[in-house]
């Protein structure tokens, strides 16, 4: 049996990633992801079982990296005032922006991902931990009265979707949005979500 290498599992996944948004994510197949990965399609079956396996393992990564990353420095079980809440809520929106201007080939394969069959419930259920931090934060909000009574899933969407969806936007040159004041869509998704 060939032995694993971290390098060559990284690229394999980077690879299918690349894949899958250039040519769509019904379109993948594990000789093109092996083509661009530079290595041979048995090398695949050394990490992976199969193409399935291989593009969960990439969306994992993937999603793990966005929700750290929309996260990073929050901490929403020492938020005890309303100006506490909405600095942190804030810094999940910037966050957010953040993720999307560093990693977007990564969020647009996880937006693939998840609207296709590849992402059930089992495969859903493992980024519960990641997204713990935000949980927290929206749940305390609402606790406290500072958010809208509301599921915490909810609250993270109306902060979330509509800055993913107007830097979407503002990647086709012909956008009617660009330039964008992300100041502006802060202050629309957190108007959304306060009581």
């Amino acid at each position: 049996m060939r032995s694993k290498d971290d390098h060559k599992r990284e690229a394999i996944l980077e690879a299918a990633v690349q894949v899958a948004n250039d040519e769509g994510l019904a379109n993948v197949s594990m000789s093109k992801i092996a083509r661009t990965a530079g290595v041979s399609p048995a090398t695949l079956y050394t990490y992976f079982e199969g193409k399935d396996d291989l593009l969960r393992a990439a969306f994992l990564q993937a999603k793990r990296s966005m929700l750290e990353r929309c996260c990073q420095g929050i901490d929403g079980s020492s938020v005890s005032t309303a100006r506490e809440i909405e600095s942190a809520v804030r810094s999940f929106c910037k966050n957010t922006l953040g993720y999307l201007r560093e990693s977007t080939s990564e969020f647009l394969f996880v937006e693939q991902a998840v609207a296709s069959p590849l992402v059930d419930d089992s495969v859903a259920q493992r980024s519960q931990d990641w997204e713990r931090p935000a949980v927290e934060l929206f749940e305390r909000g609402s606790a406290l009265g500072v958010l809208r009574d509301a599921p915490p899933a909810l609250l993270i969407g109306f902060c979330m979707y509509p800055i993913e969806q107007v830097y979407k936007e503002t990647l086709h040159a012909s956008s009617l949005l660009a330039p964008v004041d992300y100041e502006l869509v802060f202050d629309m998704c957190w108007n959304a979500i306060r009581r």
